[in-house]
């Protein structure tokens, strides 16, 4: 009887291993794309970067402002008056990136960049081109039948705005700064592919963001012999497994990352991909979701990151 009993308590305590490594087996397949919480980021900043509370920010000639809209995109970046802004956000956020840029006492706008036609980027862009003065509008050579898209072509033509349609390679400037396009594609059925990816240059400092740009224009811009070292990178695809390729940051070699995405957003962003890949790099990472709206000025050389949370 007691032979019984050891082998039914062994028979039970078998099946209770099997079974956690079966739920441990399946819950692999299905949180690849799960954020790991427990990553670290305390990675030690270059002596070049500061990280400061954005109650503490200074008049800087050069500011890039990384605007938090949530699960979308929106950048201004600001050289001695002069403006650029990529991106504007959903629908709903063009209000908030106008009223933002304008209380920075900016009315004008040299250049807006619609870097491809999702609604989480061009969304915002023609409340923008209503409500300030756009001087140049760059987008990809794609037409599509969406209203965002029909209400951005409207109001350019209702306020005499051009279309500038760029080359890989083509140099525009604004201010003391310049920009340069790394990427583009035109007439792609996937308008990730369709990115505008742009480097912007300030004196001895560089800037990359990378839209939605996949893997897939990495390898190109890896090939294209452009020189994609920079400062501080716009993690592509708002920390998306499909972007961020190792080869890709390491030859952009940044001092630190920009990740902008929603909070508890339904595709898991960022990637746990990535965030390994930043982690195995020792590169410091910041998230608007975490931090707000962060804002990065520059002397020319050294760069000061401020955080509107978290810090």
């Amino acid at each position: 009887m007691e032979n019984k009993l050891k082998k039914k308590e062994l028979y039970i305590f078998i099946g209770i291993m099997a079974l956690i490594l079966l739920v441990a087996v399946i819950g692999s397949f299905y949180n690849t794309d799960i954020y790991y919480e427990e990553e670290d980021n305390t990675q030690v900043l270059t002596n070049d970067i500061q990280v400061k509370n954005i109650s503490e920010l200074e008049d800087s000639d050069f500011s890039i402002h990384y605007i938090d809209v949530g699960q979308a995109d929106s950048f201004l970046v600001v050289s001695n008056g002069h403006a650029l802004l990529i991106d504007a956000g959903n629908n709903k956020d063009g209000k908030t990136v106008v009223n933002y840029i304008k209380n920075l006492g900016i009315k004008t706008l040299d250049y807006a960049i619609g870097t491809h036609p999702h609604s989480d980027h061009i969304g915002g862009l023609d409340t923008v081109i209503k409500k300030l003065t756009v001087k140049d509008v760059l987008m990809p050579n794609i037409q599509t039948s969406t209203m965002t898209f029909t209400e951005i072509l409207d109001a350019m033509q209702d306020k005499g705005v051009p279309l500038t349609i760029p080359k890989v390679g083509d140099t525009f400037y604004f201010g003391d700064a310049s920009f340069t396009v790394l990427s583009i594609e035109n007439d792609v059925e996937e308008y990730n592919l369709a990115s505008i990816v742009v480097k912007v240059n300030y004196k001895n400092n560089s800037y990359i963001f990378c839209a939605d740009a996949e893997t897939e224009n990495e390898a190109k811009m890896l090939k294209s012999g452009l020189d994609l070292k920079s400062d501080i990178i716009k993690i592509g695809h708002h920390g998306s497994y499909s972007s961020s390729s190792k080869k890709f940051i390491e030859a952009v070699n940044p001092k630190a990352a920009i990740i902008t995405l929603g909070a508890d957003n339904d595709y898991g962003y960022p990637h746990r991909e990535t965030i390994k890949t930043l982690n195995d790099l020792k590169i410091p990472y910041f998230r608007t979701d975490i931090n707000g709206s962060i804002v990065v000025t520059s002397d020319g050389t050294n760069n000061t990151i401020y955080l509107s949370k978290g810090e």
